[in-house]
């Protein structure tokens, strides 16, 4: 998904408003591109990590 993102063209950063959801991992990785890499307030960038690849549920709930 990151490489794909870098080849994208996105609307100015000032316009940006960016979702994202999904394994924790990669969620993290994809909001510091989009703060990091393309200008966007990191408060225009919501983000939630669903689950953590290599945990079950039980063990992330463990972890909170």
């Amino acid at each position: 998904a990151l490489d794909a993102l870098r080849q994208t063209a996105l609307p100015s950063p000032e316009r940006a408003y960016v979702w994202i959801a999904g394994e924790s991992g990669r969620v993290k990785q994809l909001r510091r591109h989009f703060v990091r890499e393309r200008g966007v307030d990191r408060r225009r960038v919501t983000f939630v990590g669903y689950w953590r690849r290599g945990l079950t549920e039980e063990q992330l709930r463990e972890q909170v």
